[in-house]
């Protein structure tokens, strides 16, 4: 075999590429899709020649995306129709378009939840009748302003912009102050959430009005604050917009008996903390509900008698929202994302903005608590940890350590290390 042909490197052409070359190469590939659409290719290569040949007039095998077309040696596939095959998954989503008669898509403001409904809906999935998709970005702290599209400017028709007469935000703006301030992790978690925003921002108008959105949003400013900007996106969406918040169904099904195991009260901060068994439960019980029908069952008293319940509602309190309180919701989320705050918790039925500094008073505690009479030094992670644990709130871990950094730089905080991220340094109160 040898090297005949190959000369002394004159004209050579190389056939695999260094590993950091094959995963810029890969990264290069794949930019902008999100799960399914890998789904999809990975489903066409697995599929053999005919499923790739459907796709891009080419079989599958050495030439199958045009490698003799290939002039670019630090490539290893051919560019030409690779670029066509990937055009054709970003043009048509799976199970998004009107011929795919989708009955049902879930929107779920967390990965975590989100994980854990895809596999409680295993079944209506798999049959390719329902969808669930993810914005594993938690909106209760940092900029919001102008999410809706990915540079900002996108909410001119509503007049958020003429107070300053230029375009901010944007989610890429977003993701750029999470990178510097609260730690958002490496490339992969960015282009992650840049999916996710991007495929919120086109999934209203690639869906038929004969499919039912079920946002999934509980009682914190997280849900709250993504349920209004999800809202806001599908402003003119003419199909039903239902709303679940799993965590208030939940403890209803636990105090009629009808869930857990007895005698035994579980409480969750989160979507994510539910096992998919749970999710699946609160999902069947809270199918059917009328907003009508859950004004009522919020009435002092309604929920103490089980059978009463049961005898007047399969479901428990899931939301066809009205068309006037969609508006009222996609107007607050008009206010929220100018406002300029950069922390937000829910109360009373609204997302409250607050000062950045609000939790720094239960931070100082904790770390006083951790860190013992001694006043030792403490890992900044287990102070986060002990804050999260014992807070009835749901927070971001992100976002106070955050204002840990910041308690150190004020000199409230003694520490050793580099106060960035949590594992990389250890505080202690001022002596």
């Amino acid at each position: 075999m040898g090297n005949a042909g190959m000369g002394n490197g004159e004209g050579a052409r190389k056939t695999k590429l260094e590993e950091p070359d094959r995963k810029r190469r890969l990264l290069e590939m794949t930019a902008g899709m999100n799960e399914d659409q890998l789904r999809a290719v990975l489903d066409k290569l697995l599929g053999g020649e005919e499923a790739l040949q459907a796709e891009t007039g080419n079989g599958f095998g050495p030439e199958a995306f045009g490698a003799e077309k290939i002039e670019n040696e630090a490539s290893g596939v051919g560019v030409g129709d690779w670029n066509t095959f990937r055009r054709t998954l970003l043009e048509r989503e799976p199970g998004l378009s009107a011929a795919d008669a989708l009955e049902r898509v879930h929107i779920v403001p967390s990965d975590s939840a989100a994980a854990g409904l895809r596999q409680a809906l295993q079944p209506e999935i798999e049959s390719g009748r329902e969808r669930v998709y993810a914005l594993g970005d938690n909106l209760s702290y940092g900029p919001i302003r102008g999410l809706d599209s990915r540079e900002g400017g996108g909410n001119e028709e509503n007049g958020q912009y003429e107070e300053s007469g230029k375009h901010e935000g944007g989610w890429i703006d977003r993701l750029g102050w999470l990178e510097e301030t609260a730690g958002l992790g490496d490339a992969e978690r960015r282009r992650g959430l840049d999916g996710d925003y991007r495929l919120l921002a086109e999934l209203p108008e690639r869906l038929s009005a004969d499919t039912e959105i079920v946002i999934w949003a509980a009682g914190t400013a997280a849900d709250q604050t993504a349920l209004r900007l999800v809202l806001f996106l599908f402003r003119h969406f003419a199909g039903t917009v239902r709303i679940v918040d799993a965590l208030d169904v939940y403890g209803r099904l636990q105090s009629l008996g009808r869930i857990g195991r007895k005698g035994i009260t579980v409480t969750h901060l989160h979507s994510g903390e539910m096992m998919p068994d749970d999710l699946r439960a609160v999902w069947q019980a809270a199918s059917g509900m009328t907003w009508e029908k859950a004004a009522r069952l919020k009435e002092p008293g309604m929920l103490r008698d089980g059978k009463a319940v049961e005898a007047e509602d399969e479901g428990l309190i899931s939301i066809a929202l009205p068309g006037e309180e969609r508006r009222r919701l996609e107007r607050e989320w008009t206010a929220l994302s100018v406002d300029g705050a950069t922390l937000r918790t829910y109360r009373d039925g609204s997302v409250v903005a607050v000062p950045e500094d609000y939790y720094d008073g239960y931070l100082l505690e904790t770390a006083a608590e951790v860190c013992g009479p001694g006043g030792e030094y403490r890992k900044a992670a287990r102070v986060v940890g002990q804050a999260i644990g014992y807070s009835e709130e749901h927070l971001s871990d992100g976002f106070l350590n955050h204002r840990l950094n910041m308690l150190v730089y004020s000199g409230k905080l003694e520490f050793r290390g580099v106060p960035r991220l949590m594992r990389m340094y250890e505080v202690r109160p001022v002596r």
